[in-house]
C-alpha cells in the first residue's frame, strides 16, 4: 500500500503477519523526492509506526523558527541534529538556539525501527515544509513540500491503513 504521491512525499507499508496478540508486523518507509527514506527490508512494528503516524497527523506542532529561513540544509541539520544528539566523538554538543528542538523538528521516531539508520527533521513556514535526512554518515538531503503536505498525506494513510487492515485478516 503506498499513499501520496512518490515523487513529492508517500508513505508505503506492506502487512507481513499479525500475530495472536494483534501485532502487526510489516515493512514501512517514505517516498521523499522519488526517492525510498528508510529500511524496507525491516520488519517493523507497525502497530506503533502507524499509531506515531496518526498523532502526528492531528498534531499541531509549532515547527517554524524565523532564524532557519535560507540557512543551508547543512546548517539546519547540524543546529537541529547535532546540537541535540550526543555523539561519542563529540564531547560537546553545540549550544541549542531554539526551545524543545527534539520535539519540535525531529520526527525520524515515526517510522520506528525501519528508520534506525536515519535522522530526520520537519521544518515548517507557512508557505512550505522542509524535510531535511540523512542516512547514517551520508549527504544531508532535503526536499521542499507544500504547506502541511507531510500531515494530509499522514491522515490519508491512517484512514487507508485502516480499510487496508479490514482487507488483510
Amino acid at each position: 500500500m503506498i499513499i501520496g504521491n512518490s515523487k513529492l512525499f508517500a508513505i508505503e507499508c506492506e502487512i507481513k503477519n499479525i500475530d495472536s496478540y494483534e501485532m502487526i508486523l510489516g515493512h514501512f518507509r517514505f517516498w521523499i523526492d522519488s526517492l525510498p527514506v528508510g529500511d524496507w527490508e525491516d520488519l517493523a512494528y507497525l502497530t506503533g509506526i502507524v499509531s506515531w503516524i496518526c498523532a502526528f497527523a492531528l498534531s499541531d506542532t509549532n515547527r517554524y523558527e524565523a532564524l532557519l529561513e535560507g540557512k543551508s540544509k547543512e546548517l539546519v541539520y547540524q543546529l537541529l541534529y547535532e546540537s541535540v544528539m550526543v555523539r561519542p566523538e563529540i564531547e560537546d554538543t553545540l549550544p541549542q538556539l531554539f526551545d524543545d528542538i527534539y520535539s519540535r523538528f525531529h520526527i525520524s521516531y515515526i517510522g520506528m525501527s525501519s528508520f534506525d539508520n536515519l535522522s530526520m527533521l520537519l521544518i515548517e513556514s507557512p508557505s512550505y515544509q522542509r524535510v531535511i535526512w540523512r542516512v547514517l554518515e551520508g549527504e544531508v538531503q532535503e526536499m521542499f513540500l507544500p504547506p502541511n503536505e507531510m500531515q494530509r498525506v499522514a491522515k490519508e494513510f491512517c484512514l487507508s491503513f485502516k480499510e487496508h487492515l479490514n482487507t488483510y485478516k
